[in-house]
């Protein structure tokens, strides 16, 4: 049994995963609620399921990058159960798990298309990544200040699927574009997980509970 947390954009959420099904699934958009329903959300998927905290395997959390707040808000949840249960802690990027949920929710992804993940990082500038749909990596999670000419040379070979808030910018800013699609409104759930989660457990690919911090891509920016 999986437990999986997701806290790096607006949305929060939270789900159980047995054996390659999600067992439940909660999810809350309420404006910064995180830390007040993240926990609840634990309590809940357990009373669910019917088990308690020593019978989850390991928790799996969204790692970033995305909003300072939420990826800290997640990791201290993590950690202190991970601690607590004596389980295991399991970190995914965030870019990485919005390719892998867009692939489970479309099942006619255009041959040979690419998957842009983008997630809104203040004025012209997003957090991004590439993957193609097996989702092999293209290009590695970095920031991206987007101008007219950004990821030109894919886009004139390939269809991408831009996904994600910060696509939004990007779509404001290149002329129509055959190659380009725009999905601005989709989101990391924490059963998007589910896949990459399972094998970082069968990999035994663990983080330190100790020393785990969450993979910003920047430093935070406080808006003073």
């Amino acid at each position: 049994m999986l437990l999986h947390l997701e806290t790096a954009t607006a949305v929060c959420s939270a789900a159980l995963s047995h054996k390659g099904q999600i067992v439940a699934y909660l999810e809350s958009g309420e404006p910064r609620a995180h830390a007040a329903v993240l926990t609840i959300f634990i309590e809940e998927l357990l009373g669910i399921a019917g088990i308690e905290a020593a019978d989850v395997d390991a928790v799996s959390i969204s790692s970033g990058p995305g909003s300072y707040t939420g990826l800290r808000i997640a990791s201290s949840v993590a950690k202190g159960f991970c601690y607590a249960a004596q389980k295991p802690l399991i970190a995914i990027d965030t870019l990485s798990i919005m390719a892998a949920g867009f692939v489970m929710d479309n099942k006619n992804i255009a041959p040979g298309a690419l998957l842009c993940p983008m997630i809104d990082a203040r004025r012209s500038e997003v957090f991004t990544a590439l993957y193609w749909a097996d989702l092999t990596t293209v290009l590695p999670p970095a920031p991206m200040v987007l101008d007219e000419q950004s990821l030109a040379q894919h886009l004139t070979l390939n269809p991408i699927y831009f996904i994600g808030d910060g696509a939004t910018k990007f779509e404001a800013m290149i002329e129509e574009n055959s190659h380009a699609v725009f999905y601005p409104t989709f989101y990391p759930k924490a059963n998007h997980q589910l896949k990459l989660a399972e094998a970082k457990f069968a990999n035994n690919a663990f983080e330190d509970i100790a020393y785990f911090e969450p993979n910003y891509l920047k430093e935070f920016y406080s808006g003073k």
